[in-house]
């Protein structure tokens, strides 16, 4: 390989490394980024929202060993276009097979509800500290 093509290589790693780094840019939190914080905060609400109301059982009935091959399938370095693809691809892997401890029809010695003010407060705690 020559030299040229070395110090090519070179400068398309460090440019697809600097793309990186800026995607995640978009996506951490601070003054810059408030309003897209909040908007995916309120996608988020309205995503769970339709999660719980489409519960209308504890759980999907899929066992760990059949769901193992979509997570395994999974490719994390590939990033998704947008919000709305990360909620989804949320929604097929954990919501839709998600335990629903709310539901009335769930019963356990150790789980206690969940009072939202707690979720709220999450919420707060996670974004500031």
């Amino acid at each position: 390989m020559s030299n040229a093509t070395v110090s090519q290589n070179m400068e398309v790693t460090s440019y697809q490394h600097l793309q990186k780094q800026e995607l995640a840019c978009q996506y951490i939190f601070n003054q810059q980024n408030l309003t897209n914080y909040e908007t995916a905060s309120i996608q988020s609400i309205s995503f769970i929202h339709r999660a719980v109301n489409r519960a209308t059982s504890v759980y999907s009935g899929q066992m760990a060993n059949q769901l193992a091959s979509k997570i395994t399938d999974l490719d994390i370095d590939l990033p998704l276009n947008s919000f709305n693809e990360v909620l989804a691809e949320v929604d097929e892997l954990y919501l839709k097979n998600a335990v629903y401890f709310h539901n009335p029809k769930y019963v356990a010695h150790l789980n206690c509800p969940v009072a939202y003010p707690a979720v709220v407060a999450e919420q707060v705690l996670t974004a500031i500290n």
